[in-house]
């Protein structure tokens, strides 16, 4: 072999490859009218320059704007000129373009490369033709892997011209369904968006006329060898005859095999096997070991090439309703990509942006990455080879109907067979599916997993993920079920929240508030591993200096329409407080959302939406992570992997909630889906007040065997003390000792007192109807207002614990009637936790447990009328659609009395010490000094806090 560099012209050679880069400047020209192939513009060069790789986003061409100064298509826009769903959905492109853009530029071929075989690689882009000088090449329409074209043979050294056509009109990619709501992300532009260009290797191969055209492995874990496919290519004229040397080298590695081939055809292949020996490494995700192969090719008439690839010594299986990496039981804890790319809006080429990514994923406890209906580039599949990251690419089809679409059927399986065979060979590259939510033609679907498994067994398939989501049926013949429910109703939710147009809801948004729930129930009649479809999608509030981080080809301008809806608003200085407030409650939500898969025994796993921000549909912001997967600041890796990684120690207990004199209990368990069996036997646990004072502490034995969720023999059990005098909160640590693996929750106790009341002699009023309060207002009173459910305001917005889902203007089009009402739309509370009115009731800023009951049993009252300055003690979040300012819990003077209202039907929580408490503590502040509330209403303007109409 021989390896050198020749530096005139960036000629790489390897062996008898060779390859020069066409990276740099282009002719450019663009054609929205469509007329450059009737034209014959390929025959003439071109007057413009785009530099490539690159896009026309980048290069800042449009229809509007193909030469001179670039101008921003988009321009500070008024928010009267906003209309729904068109601004506020998604990232606005600088510079759109939808159609045809042609690319040229000479290329020299050496005098070298005569009588050789040369061909154009152009790494990812869209639909193209290709001509060199007057010559067609034909047309390629791969969205996800490399258009190579093969040059002429006759083709003489010298200078030629190459030009390329790329075509990004969809209606041209027959792959790609358009449902009425968005598109394959594949092509998306919530996302990754349509672009128009040529990103990644763009480059001229040279190699003797034959050659090694591709090189599959098929490993075999358990034997420790590894079958080897190998495609020759032949325009030699003859029949090609000689050996393939094969050579594998691992950590402590180094094996060579030889075999002959005679008499092959273009297209021929020859097979070997490899015996790699019992010291050969394994690869999971805890050791990504990976096997490099060189074969080499010698012909008989003296031809000769090389190929060099990688490919990891694992097999990839399921256990019933669990996977198994090599044997070993794996639960994915995984999240979706949806093709964000904010600065290039194309996929990053290079490993280095992809290892970034992956490190980012495992620094928050994952092992698992599916791509919503698109398959990321080479570099992506190396770098995760190198993390231990399981893959899941999909085709671009979203609300298939593949049994009536015969040319998409036909084009999907053209496109699945070039992925499998341009990036099979990754060990990252475990498991596929044929699209996103496919609809319709079951048997079709099943067939057509039927036939890419026999054409390739190296992954697991899937026919959808989340199929048919309206019948919530297993399809016989996957591998594997993604599904957000395993069958109708409640019983066969299987992640802990849904949209209130895909009800019923999850049990995170639903309750009760308990530790305990789990999807043994809705596993029972499944067979196959299952996969937590799409969890969580529990929204936070926009971080409005994320805005600075736009620099690139597109303009966060929903974001900046949502500050400039806030600052009309009148809570604009509110916006930061918003922000930490939600996403602290998101993360409580995620935190129980994760640790209910983590309690279901001989679950699959989950996908989450998302570890980061969704900038499309509507604007989605459920990421911990923003856009750029970058933290928000929400919490740190290292608290998310208390409750998601690969061993996690739970706490299981049926209440959150407790009053003096009752018994905690609680089970300990660990989902243990480590390496192997964990060699720690004894958990410690400790119960502590906020002081740092110990209330409870102990050990608990436990045997912990690999891939089990394992319970200790033995319950964590304390009494809390009958003279409580005042409400606490507290902490339950448990952690497996001597490993980093430990785990938090918050507790809150509180004194055991009679029903909270004013009595004669109080100057303190408690009403529970607006009539009664009005009138206890006009004596001049101080009024404790504490409303029943039958009398709450019909102009309210109903109480809910949960960040709204996915986001609130997504789903309002599919909501509004009896049947389906809106959802409540709120992400959480924003609290003045200092306030004197909440002195007895331990709360932070933001929403937390003991508030769930008070939340789903109250309302908020809209207080838009109030003065832009007033803010509520307890303020529900509203989302950024609507911006009402909506009071939970406020007060003001009004008249010459002063009301203190508590819009929560705390007399219907018998039993809940924590509404007693709430209670107690807005009772004891209203009848004191501290009583003195600022805002001043008359009563014309009260009255009309409670008018008739609904909210909208």
């Amino acid at each position: 072999m021989k390896y050198y560099l020749l530096i005139t012209g960036l000629m790489i050679q390897i062996a008898s490859a060779e390859t020069t880069s066409l990276a740099g400047d282009w002719r450019f020209a663009l054609d929205p009218d469509g007329k450059g192939q009737e034209e014959k513009w390929f025959s003439s060069d071109l007057k413009e320059m785009i530099p490539l790789p690159g896009t026309t986003d980048a290069a800042q061409k449009s229809a509007k704007n193909s030469g001179g100064e670039a101008k921003k298509s988009i321009q500070a826009l008024t928010l009267e000129a906003d209309q729904p769903g068109k601004l506020t959905s998604k990232l606005a492109r600088l510079f759109p373009y939808e159609g045809v853009a042609w690319y040229q530029r000479d290329i020299d071929i050496p005098e070298s490369w005569k009588g050789k075989r040369i061909e154009l690689e152009l790494e990812r882009t869209k639909l193209t033709s290709a001509w060199i000088d007057d010559v067609p090449l034909g047309t390629l329409d791969s969205l996800t892997t490399s258009h190579v074209y093969p040059l002429p043979l006759d083709l003489s050294p010298g200078k030629h011209r190459l030009t390329i056509l790329v075509d990004n009109r969809l209606e041209k990619l027959t792959r790609i369904d358009l449902p009425a709501f968005c598109e394959a992300h594949q092509v998306a532009d919530d996302t990754q968006t349509n672009w128009n260009g040529i990103v990644g290797e763009i480059q001229l191969k040279a190699t003797d006329r034959i050659w090694i055209a591709n090189v599959a492995v098929y490993p075999d874990a358990a034997k420790k060898t590894a079958k080897l496919k190998v495609w020759l290519g032949n325009e030699s004229g003859q029949l090609a005859n000689g050996t393939l040397n094969f050579a594998c080298t691992a950590p402590g590695i180094n094996v060579k095999e030889q075999v002959a081939f005679r008499d092959v055809r273009d297209g021929g292949t020859v097979e070997a096997t490899i015996h790699l020996g019992e010291n050969a490494p394994l690869w999971s995700e805890f050791t990504p070991a990976l096997h490099e192969l060189t074969t080499e090719l010698s012909a008989a008439t003296g031809e000769k090439d090389l190929d060099q690839t990688r490919f990891g010594l694992r097999e990839v299986s399921t256990e019933g309703t669990q996977f198994t990496i090599n044997g070993k039981r794996t639960l994915l804890r995984g999240k979706c990509d949806n093709a964000a790319f904010p600065e290039t809006v194309h996929a990053p080429m290079d490993k280095a942006s992809w290892a970034k990514y992956f490190a980012t994923c495992r620094d928050y406890g994952l092992n698992h990455v599916r791509f919503h209906t698109w398959c990321p580039p080479r570099a992506a599949f190396d770098a995760a080879d190198e993390s231990g990251i399981i893959l899941q690419p999909e085709l671009a089809s979203f609300g298939s109907n593949y049994g009536t679409d015969y040319l998409k059927r036909m084009d999907s399986m053209a496109e699945a067979r070039r992925i499998f065979q341009a990036y099979g060979n990754s060990p990252s590259f475990a498991l596929f599916s044929l699209g996103n939510e496919n609809l319709k033609g079951r048997d079709i679907r099943a067939a057509m997993v039927r036939d890419l498994r026999e054409s390739d067994s190296r992954f697991l398939l899937t026919q959808a993920s989340n199929p048919d989501w309206g019948i919530c049926q297993q399809n016989l013949g996957d591998d594997f079920w993604i599904t957000m429910r395993s069958k109708p109703g409640i019983e066969g939710n299987v992640r802990g929240s849904f949209a209130h147009a895909d009800k019923p809801l999850g049990h995170v948004q639903t309750g009760p508030a308990d530790t305990l729930h789990n999807y043994e129930k809705a596993l029972a009649h499944v067979t196959i591993p299952l996969i937590g479809h799409e969890a969580g999608q529990y929204q936070v509030y926009p971080r409005f200096e994320e805005i600075g981080k736009y620099t690139g080809v597109l303009r966060p301008l929903n974001l900046e329409i949502f500050r400039e809806r806030l600052s009309r608003a009148g809570m604009l200085d509110q916006a930061d407080d918003f922000f930490r407030a939600s996403g602290a409650l998101a993360t409580i939500n995620y935190r129980a959302e994760i640790e209910t898969y983590l309690r279901t025994p001989k679950i699959g796993g989950f996908q989450l939406l998302d570890l980061q921000d969704y900038p499309g549909q509507g604007t989605a912001l459920v990421g911990i992570l923003d856009a750029f997967m970058e933290s928000k600041g929400l919490i740190t890796p290292e608290q998310w992997r208390m409750f998601c990684n690969s061993t996690v120690v739970l706490g299981i207990f049926p209440k959150y909630t407790w009053e003096a004199g009752e018994t905690f209990t609680a089970q300990v368990a660990v989902a243990n889906y480590g390496p192997d069996d964990q060699s720690s036997s004894s958990l410690s646990y400790v119960i502590k007040d906020e002081s740092g004072h110990v209330w409870s502490e102990g050990k608990l034995p436990i045997a912990l065997p690999q891939g089990q969720l394992s319970f200790s023999p033995k319950e964590i059990a304390m009494t809390f003390p009958q003279e409580i005098k005042a409400a606490r909160k507290l902490s339950l640590e448990i952690g497996l000792e001597g490993t980093e693996f430990k785990n938090q929750y918050s507790l809150w106790v509180y004194p055991k007192t009679t029903e909270p009341s004013a009595g004669d002699s109080s100057p303190v009023k408690i009403t529970h109807q607006w009539k009664e309060t009005l009138a206890e207002l006009e004596k001049g009173s101080r009024v404790v207002f504490i409303p029943r459910k039958s009398d709450f305001p019909k102009k309210r917005i109903d109480g809910f614990f949960t960040s709204d889902f996915w986001c609130y203007a997504m789903f309002k089009q599919w909501t509004g009637t009896p049947e389906k009402p809106h959802a409540p739309g709120t992400l959480g509370l924003l609290i003045q936790d200092k306030h004197p009115a909440l002195e007895g009731f331990p709360t932070d800023f933001h929403s937390d447990y003991q508030w769930f009951d008070i939340v789903m049993n109250g309302c908020n009252v809209i207080l838009d009328s109030l003065p832009k300055g007033y803010r509520p003690i307890v303020q529900s979040i509203d989302n950024v659609d609507r911006n009402h300012k909506l009071g939970l819990i406020f007060e003001a003077r009004v008249g010459t009395g002063k009301l203190l209202a508590c819009m929560s039907d705390l007399s219907s929580l018998e039993g809940k010490p924590e509404a007693r408490q709430l209670q107690k503590s807005l009772i004891d502040y209203a009848a004191s000094e501290k009583f003195a509330p600022s805002a001043a209403l008359d009563l014309k303007t009260a009255k009309k806090l409670f008018a008739s109409e609904p909210a909208r």
